[in-house]
C-alpha cells in the first residue's frame, strides 16, 4: 500500500501526546479513520511505557448523528480486533478497560456535548434545568418573528 502524501500529518495528529487536536478536512479524506486511530492511541498506546488516558477524559465531537455513531462502531471494532492480538498484559488491560466504559464515553456531535455541558451546570450557564433541546427550530423562529413585529408596531422593540 502506498503512502498518502499527508501520512506524516496524520501520524502527527494520531501521536500527538501534548495538545488537543483538531482535524478539518473534506468529505471521505479519512477523518473518521484518523480519529479513531487517534482515540486507540490514547486510550491503550502502543508504547506501554505512555500514559493512558481514560474514555471518560476524550471528548470525540463530530457535526452529524451518523459521523458520531460511525465514530463510536469503529473505535470498538478496531478495540475488539486489538484484544484478539498478541499485546502486552498493559495494553490488553488498557484495551478490555477501554471496551468496558466506551458505552458511556463522550462521543457524539456538538450539539449533544452541548446538552451535556449545560445538563451539568445549568445555573452557570443561565439556563433553566428543566430547559429542552429544541429539534424543529419553526416554533422559536415563529415566536421571534411575532415578537419582533409586536415590537415594531407598539415601539417596543428594544424591549423584545
Amino acid at each position: 500500500m502506498s503512502k498518502l502524501l499527508d501520512q506524516d500529518q496524520r501520524d502527527a495528529a494520531i501521536f500527538e501526546k501534548k495538545k488537543d487536536v483538531t482535524v478539518m478536512a473534506g468529505a471521505g479524506t479519512g477523518k473518521t479513520e484518523l480519529l479513531s486511530d487517534r482515540y486507540i492511541e490514547l486510550v491503550a498506546p502502543a508504547n506501554d511505557k505512555d500514559r493512558a488516558l481514560d474514555v471518560n477524559r476524550i471528548a470525540a465531537i463530530t457535526f452529524t448523528r451518523r459521523a458520531a455513531g460511525e465514530i463510536k462502531n469503529r473505535i470498538r471494532s478496531k478495540l475488539l480486533d486489538l484484544k484478539n492480538k498478541e499485546l502486552s498484559d498493559t495494553r490488553k488491560a488498557r484495551v478490555e478497560d477501554a471496551l468496558k466504559k466506551l458505552d458511556t464515553a463522550l462521543m457524539g456531535t456538538i450539539h449533544s456535548f452541548s446538552d451535556r455541558l449545560l445538563a451539568l451546570r445549568p445555573i452557570e450557564a443561565r439556563v433553566s434545568p428543566v430547559y429542552k433541546v429544541v429539534e424543529d427550530e419553526s416554533a422559536l423562529m415563529n415566536e421571534t418573528t411575532a415578537r419582533l413585529v409586536e415590537g415594531a408596531k407598539t415601539g417596543t422593540l428594544h424591549e423584545q
